[in-house]
């Protein structure tokens, strides 16, 4: 059965990647104000179409609690 992503409020472009480092650029509309678990699941239907995310940036203006770490896929 092919992997089948949930409906994601995205819009993303691939800047200049270097050979197997691939950066993306974009924009996403979270669901809710709870960062922690949109974050999470953001990456965890990136990560199996993209690879490993390692870093997400996101404007602290708008977020009151900002995670340090998550646990996505199994990993952190």
């Amino acid at each position: 059965m092919p992997f089948r992503a949930p409906t994601a409020r995205l819009a993303l472009k691939p800047l200049s990647p270097s050979p197997g480092h691939d950066e993306l650029d974009g924009a996403w509309w979270p669901r809710s104000r709870d960062l922690t678990h949109e974050l999470a699941a953001l990456a965890d239907v990136l990560d199996p179409l993209w690879g490993r995310i390692t870093r997400i940036a996101v404007n602290p203006r708008y977020w009151s609690t900002i995670p340090r770490k998550l646990l996505v896929n199994g990993h952190v």
